[in-house]
């Protein structure tokens, strides 16, 4: 197992956001991502409609599979754990199947714990209307702080 932890506070600045990676099995030294090396993959812009907001917003953030393939660890089952400790299990056919992102921004605006942030799992919903169901939505954890990679 790979858990990834997002070091956070309620006062956290887009700047502050580090990601890091540790293998639980192997007792490896963690890896950690800082907010400009996310920052550094490759963005992706999802614009849709989400039950939290009322109107169409702009998310950009990496895919989630590019954070896992940069944790050599594409194309595995994960759980998302919110800072409330929230937490949902995606499967790899989610992100593999769908450009699901981390978002970091929305409408030009890094995202902010009071606004979902500091990263917080998209899925394109208005390109693909069948993933507006209860189920996927659960998937949609925000204030995301770890990801557990089975």
């Amino acid at each position: 197992m790979l858990s990834i932890g997002l070091a956070a506070s309620q006062t956290i600045q887009a700047r502050d956001v580090s990601i890091g990676i540790v293998s639980q099995e192997a007792q490896a030294s963690p890896v950690v991502l800082e907010y400009d090396q996310l920052a550094a993959l490759p963005q992706h812009v999802i614009i849709t409609h989400t039950p939290w907001h009322d109107h169409a917003v702009r998310f950009e953030g990496p895919l989630v599979r590019d954070v896992l393939t940069l944790a050599a660890h594409p194309g595995a089952d994960i759980t998302l754990t919110g800072l409330n400790d929230y937490h949902a299990r995606m499967p790899a056919s989610d992100y593999m199947n769908h450009d699901v992102i981390l978002a970091m921004s929305a409408d030009g605006q890094p995202l902010r714990v009071r606004d979902f942030g500091p990263l917080f799992a998209i899925y394109p919903f208005d390109e693909t209307p069948g993933l507006m169901d209860a189920l996927t939505r659960a998937r949609c954890v925000w204030q995301i702080n770890r990801i557990l990679v089975h």
